[in-house]
């Protein structure tokens, strides 16, 4: 049986519906639907509790708001089926997504199964998509995928897997004995779907990739990322970084070891995206205070050529450069004055 968790927020009903009717649609029957409330208002709670009502294979818990994360992981403590995935509320499910999904986590004897998927707002569609299926059995190679999620580009020898995203929960099954062993962070709300990808990533004994786009993701521009303060989502962007940081392990896989040194100059350069509007002086002292931190004294260590150059922003690729300049007042003088070009630009 495949478990689907579904974490629920205020969700307009409209997005709701067709989120649910996406799985009464499913050509797999061995399912069931476990809705997290997760403290919507009385319209949305009385709305599932009839949905529930009048459905068989779903069911729904009440609970106060405590967060996506939280939400996800009192879903994971209900599940009873051998496979689990997750669908965020807004978004749908091809209706062959269990049956393909189920076939080849079972060909291929597999811990965990990632699909295409499309991004869409209404009016622009972006793909995610691998260029054909694979298997990834090896410890290099499922080292290689979780290098390759952490650094946001494909390992050049898979380079086949184009854009396909590696780093959300959703469009995949994993097995459930994968995922009983990990959590969502709660209290992250940036970059945390990462964090339990790399966990997963880190129990998997092999992977398996779908080229079929079987999931929809129907972008909301209001979301927490979107609409976050600029003095919270440096927080966020630190309190990601300390959880990364936490779980580099001695003696780990060399490949795993650089992509978190990478990952964690990308989060210098989201922060320090954040600086445009400071004067030269203050941006300059809160350089210099990023740079004495822990986390981000390795980053002159990361190293990008396992990986498709191509495929990063021009952003990064100027920034591998410049974290490396010495002495450190002129390596400071340089990435202040590319903060006050480029800006948030940078990050992208």
């Amino acid at each position: 049986m495949i478990d689907v968790i579904v974490p629920v927020y205020d969700t307009p009903l409209d997005l709701l519906k067709r989120c649910f009717e996406s799985i009464v649609r499913q050509t797999h029957s061995d399912w069931e639907v476990i809705i997290i409330d997760d403290g919507s208002n009385s319209t949305v709670r009385k709305w599932l509790d009839e949905w529930c009502a009048k459905h068989d294979g779903f069911c729904v818990t009440h609970t106060k708001n405590k967060g996506v994360s939280r939400a996800r992981n009192l879903g994971i403590e209900l599940s009873k089926g051998e496979y689990i995935t997750f669908c965020d509320a807004d978004d749908e499910l091809d209706c062959h997504f269990m049956e393909c999904m189920e076939e080849k986590i079972r060909k291929d004897n597999s811990d965990l199964v990632i699909c295409g998927s499309v991004e869409t707002d209404g009016t622009t569609k972006i793909k995610y998509q691998s260029r054909q299926d694979a298997l990834f059995r090896t410890f290099k190679e499922v080292a290689l995928i979780n290098s390759s999620m952490l650094v946001a580009t494909p390992a050049k020898e898979f380079n086949f897997l184009g854009n396909i995203m590696l780093g959300r929960s959703v469009a995949k099954l994993y097995k459930r004995t994968i995922v009983k062993e990990i959590n969502f962070i709660e209290g992250l709300s940036m970059h945390e779907d990462n964090i339990f990808s790399y966990d997963a990533f880190c129990k998997c004994r092999s992977v398996s990739i779908v080229k079929k786009i079987l999931y929809k993701i129907n972008t909301n521009f209001d979301s927490l990322t979107h609409s976050m303060d600029t003095t919270r989502y440096r927080k966020q962007e630190l309190e990601f970084a300390s959880v990364l940081e936490r779980r580099r392990v001695t003696g780990t896989s060399p490949y795993i070891e650089n992509a978190i040194n990478c990952r964690l100059l990308w989060t210098f350069i989201n922060y320090s995206s954040t600086l445009v509007e400071m004067s030269s002086v203050d941006r300059k002292s809160e350089l210099r205070s990023l740079l004495s931190m822990e986390i981000f004294k390795k980053v002159t260590r990361c190293s990008l050529k396992e990986f498709d150059k191509n495929k990063l922003s021009i952003g990064k690729k100027l920034f591998l450069v410049l974290v490396r300049i010495k002495p450190e007042p002129i390596r400071i003088c340089f990435i202040s004055s590319v903060i006050k070009l480029y800006g948030m630009r940078m990050a992208k």
